[in-house]
């Protein structure tokens, strides 16, 4: 199995077909008025795909965000399976994770969601979070 594609995105929902609904998807930025930040959640799109031969066999899934200062924080683990679909004539298939963020950030600078498949880290997505008073509400 192998990551597809991965972003971050203001809200999305996997609907039939395997389709994705993503809205506000691929930002890498936040303005903040003030620090500590609580932003509303948001929520992490992945999709990995993989062969026939591995449908139904697990994989772990895994979210570790970063910080500026390089301390790694675990946001968790999901068990993912590459899905069986019977009369598909496709070579692969997909799994996917939709991961709902709920993040405070404590300074600015560059934070990393940093995702790993059994163990193997295989993307790295930056986010800014810049300090900008005038966002103050």
């Amino acid at each position: 199995m192998e990551l597809d594609f991965a972003l971050l995105a203001l809200n999305a929902e996997k609907g039939a077909g395997g389709k994705f609904h993503i809205f506000g998807g691929a930002f890498d930025t936040v303005e903040v008025g003030e620090l500590p930040a609580t932003i509303p959640p948001f929520t992490l799109v992945a999709r990995f795909t993989g062969t026939a031969d591995e449908a139904g066999q697990p994989h772990t899934f895994a979210v570790r965000i970063v910080n500026p200062d390089g301390e790694p924080q675990d946001a968790g683990n999901i068990e993912l399976k590459i899905g069986e679909h019977e009369g598909v004539r496709s070579p692969t298939r997909a799994a996917s994770a939709l991961v709902t963020i709920n993040m405070t950030f404590l300074s600015e600078g560059q934070y990393f969601f940093q995702l790993a498949l059994d163990g193997h880290t295989v993307k790295s997505i930056p986010i800014f979070v810049i300090l900008d008073p005038a966002q103050e509400q």
